[in-house]
């Protein structure tokens, strides 16, 4: 198994036009001429690593998994068949592959090996999962689907009947999952599986579906298949059910983290009204969003909630911070697929320059940490990962690694890098030579870096500079005139557009 690290991207201008939330600070983690996406739950992260699907450039017919893990793009398939639905937990990596063209098999990376769990006739299916060690799946047995748990050393087949399991969600050692016990309508119920023993949580004469958990905190969605308005939200605690919610409108799609639940309600009777987001935090039920345009697929993390809503031209992202509702991404494209664990959020977009293709966004709290970088604009160029949005003013969130590579033009060489430290105990000026390249530099404050290029066997040639903001022209200019390095004529900004 290949494993194929992200390539740089060289920063060309402002990638689209946005609009962003004080206090938090987007990484574009991909850049590049295909699709980076999947289907409905992704991309998906898990504290600082971001996976999802994307096509590799060389296969237009297949998709292969990708992993960022706070520092670096790593491409964990690189084969001849598709790779698809990553989660992502910890530093383990689940997904379904096809390697015999037929069905598809679940694959699991460790943080170091990639290893096929599944090789069967029939196809395995991944959901989403929440903890380290254990893995959980529903796959064909040759009759129906039943249910698969991976727990770090064995597979093991938790059901065993003459009816289809779908859907598990795990959370530690507590797993749930629906099961159709008939075949006539109003037939699914919710299961769960403590570790040892199977509970069937529901018996009504109604749809059960989609659950999802956390800890030994349960939800799911319940309806009538005659009237699929009359769907409701369902909590189990651990000891009791609890109906959330009680109207004539659609409820649907909860999650839940803690005692925070989340779901998408219709605010009319459907084909009225519009989708609005709701949560409830362990005693009361509140509405987060009311407007006149639908808002749909919320994810809970602690008490942050984000989701998809549009803004009445396209689908942009919102977050719920616990107090206050902001639209902190506006783009003139669709974003979709936010996704949110503790204060990183995740989602896919169109970027702007190209609308058939869609890119990996990450947003952190701010506030940015800005880089400064200059060069000779003749000589050579610099490219910067991961990839701010806005060429003409890098900016980072606190303590984000961040890679500089010098990339000469033909007949020009790398020499060094100069990096200032304007905060260096006792001296505003202190500067140190790096001849490494490339060079990763922590965003642990603002900072300027200004890189050298040379002839073949000559010496620096004369540089027009390059460099970013009005504050970064002002500190580069002060430093060469204190090093003695001097500049001819004056940094006119006209003349120093990169």
């Amino acid at each position: 198994m290949i494993l194929r690290i992200g390539v740089l991207v060289g920063l060309t201008g402002l990638v689209c036009s946005q609009a962003l939330a004080v206090g938090w600070v987007v990484v574009k983690l991909t850049d590049n001429s295909y699709l980076d996406t999947a289907d409905e739950e992704y991309p998906c992260v898990s504290g600082s690593k971001v996976a999802w699907e994307g096509w590799d450039g060389s296969d237009p017919n297949t998709r292969e998994i990708f992993l960022y893990d706070g520092t670096t793009v790593t491409q964990l398939t690189d084969n001849s068949y598709d790779d698809k639905g990553p989660q992502v937990s910890g530093s383990k990596v689940v997904w379904q592959g096809k390697p015999d063209g037929s069905d598809y098999e679940i694959f699991l990376f460790d943080g170091t090996t990639v290893t096929q769990l599944t090789d069967n006739a029939g196809n395995d299916f991944t959901i989403p999962q929440d903890t380290g060690t254990n893995v959980v799946w529903w796959g064909h047995d040759g009759s129906d689907y039943e249910i698969f748990l991976f727990d770090g050393t064995t597979v093991t087949q938790l059901t065993d009947n003459a009816y289809d399991d779908r859907y598990p969600h795990v959370s530690g050692s507590n797993l749930v999952w629906q099961g159709q016990i008939g075949s006539g309508p109003n037939t699914r119920e919710i299961f769960l599986y403590d570790g040892a023993t199977v509970t069937q949580l529901t018996d009504n004469s109604y749809h059960d579906a989609f659950p999802r958990i956390w800890g030994s905190n349960v939800v799911w969605e319940g309806w009538d298949s005659s009237d699929p308005n009359t769907s409701e939200i369902f909590l189990y605690d651990g000891a009791t059910v609890t109906q959330l919610t009680d109207n004539s409108c659609e409820d649907r799609y909860p999650q839940v983290w803690g005692l925070n639940v989340v779901w998408t309600g219709r605010d009319d009777i459907y084909p009225a009204g519009d989708d609005e987001i709701f949560l409830y935090d362990g005693s009361t039920v509140t509405q987060l969003t009311d407007n006149s345009y639908n808002d749909r697929s919320p994810k809970v993390s602690g008490s942050n909630v984000v989701w998809t809503g549009f803004d009445g031209s396209d689908y942009e992202i919102f977050l719920y911070d616990g107090m206050t509702v902001t639209q902190f991404w506006d783009t003139v494209l669709d974003d979709h697929y936010s996704q949110v664990s503790g204060s990183n959020v995740v989602w896919h977009g169109y970027d702007g320059s190209d609308p058939n293709t869609l890119e990996i966004f990450l947003a952190r709290p701010g506030p940015p940490v800005a880089l400064t970088v200059t060069k000779n604009n003749n000589n050579g160029d610099v490219l910067i990962y991961p990839i701010p949005l806005d060429a003409n003013a890098p900016a980072f969130p606190p303590n984000m690694p961040v890679t500089l590579t010098a990339v000469p033009v033909e007949g020009k060489s790398f020499k060094h890098w100069k990096l200032y430290d304007p905060n260096y105990p006792g001296d505003a000026n202190y500067m140190v030579k790096d001849s490494n390249n490339p060079i990763t530099i922590l965003m642990d404050n603002h900072r300027v870096v200004k890189v050298f290029f040379k002839c073949g066997g000559g010496g620096l040639l004369p540089m027009v500079l390059m460099t970013v903001g009005v504050l970064g022209l002002y500190v580069v200019a002060r430093r060469k005139s204190a090093q003695g390095e001097g500049v001819s004529g004056s940094l006119i900004p006209d003349r120093l557009r990169g």
